[in-house]
């Protein structure tokens, strides 16, 4: 793979690695929630992991749009880091098989070269299979299993996998242009995508987190260490839980998810696209309830004036809270 030159190795030598298996999840507009980093964040603090190389290019990260990080103390530059991808060499406990994690902030430009930095790490190591990780926000409940569709080489391997294939014409995510390239060039690759509700994308997701490991497990084999996040996952449900009870407009249109989720047998994260627009304008506007949510968890429930202690009943200037985005695709 010729004009490769911003993959670092960590040592002089290539590392040894036996046919790993190689493990992908990028920040930004392909992980809504952080659900597919912050696994792979766990399984690198969890597991026996080794940084052996890393991706750290400004060709991929202008800085003017994302920007390096200081430790200033006292008037002294204590330290300066640039943005980059890792990549660490895992050992996961009472098995044989090694992994690759490759965790960091999607490229910002020069998406065919960094495809080509990962082929080249893969074609060096004998990676014998690919995972890459992603969540996207979605017309979903939180109060239900967490849907994941996604991409791989054939129908048959999404169906050994217990992946709902997804279907989407329109602007890619980089997940899906790497899904692209690993199966052209013959590596074995699967995309999964966890579905996080939008009205909580903003914040940290948990339940999807936990989906995609276990996901991850039961198809390479794999003990992940997530008996820590199932209590996060408990304490999100219960804070998700008192926000939508302590406002009558998020609640109905939890409800409205609710029924559409259970009337389809198909629930894969490509939900959203089912209801017509004249469906969608009958139901209170979820992007609203969204920034409403976010205020609600800065605020503790404890904002005074507002109606319950709840989420304020309407979005004005005074509210710290956004609008998260929405990606059909991953």
């Amino acid at each position: 793979y010729p004009g490769t030159m911003s993959l670092a190795w960590n040592d002089e030598e290539t590392p040894s690695i036996t046919a790993p298996i190689m493990v992908i999840a990028l920040e930004g507009w392909s992980d809504a929630g952080d659900a597919a980093t912050q696994g792979l964040e766990q399984l690198a603090l969890e597991w026996d992991t080794t940084g052996i190389a890393k991706i750290a290019d400004e060709v991929y990260f202008p800085y003017g749009q994302v920007r390096p990080t200081v430790e200033l103390v006292d008037g002294v530059v204590r330290s300066l880091s640039v943005p980059s991808i890792d990549i660490f060499a895992a050992s996961p406990p009472d098995s044989e098989n090694e992994v690759l994690l490759v965790l960091g902030p999607e490229p910002a430009s020069h998406w065919q070269a960094f495809t080509m930095d990962l082929l080249t790490l893969a074609d060096t190591l004998g990676v014998r299979e690919v995972y890459i990780l992603g969540s996207i926000s979605a017309d979903v409940p939180h109060t239900r299993q967490t849907p994941l569709s996604g991409a791989s080489y054939s129908k048959r391997r999404l169906q050994e996998v217990g992946l709902e294939p997804g279907n989407f014409h329109g602007p890619a995510g980089l997940p899906l242009v790497l899904q692209e390239a690993f199966t052209r060039e013959g590596v074995p690759a699967t995309t999964a995508f966890a579905a996080v509700p939008h009205y909580v994308a903003g914040n940290s997701a948990p339940a999807a987190t936990l989906r995609l490991l276990t996901w991850l497990s039961s198809v390479t084999e794999l003990d992940m260490p997530t008996l820590a996040l199932e209590g996060r996952v408990e304490e999100w449900r219960q804070q998700v839980d008192s926000a939508t009870e302590a406002d009558d407009d998020l609640q109905g249109y939890v409800h409205e998810l609710e029924e559409q989720f259970d009337s389809v047998e198909d629930t894969s994260v490509s939900i959203e696209v089912r209801r017509t627009p004249q469906e969608r304008i009958r139901l209170v506007d979820g992007d609203q309830l969204a920034a409403e949510f976010e205020h609600y968890l800065q605020t503790g429930g404890k904002d005074e004036g507002r109606r319950g202690g709840g989420p304020p009943t309407e979005f004005g200037p005074d509210s710290d809270g956004g609008t998260p985005g929405r990606s059909d695709d991953g």
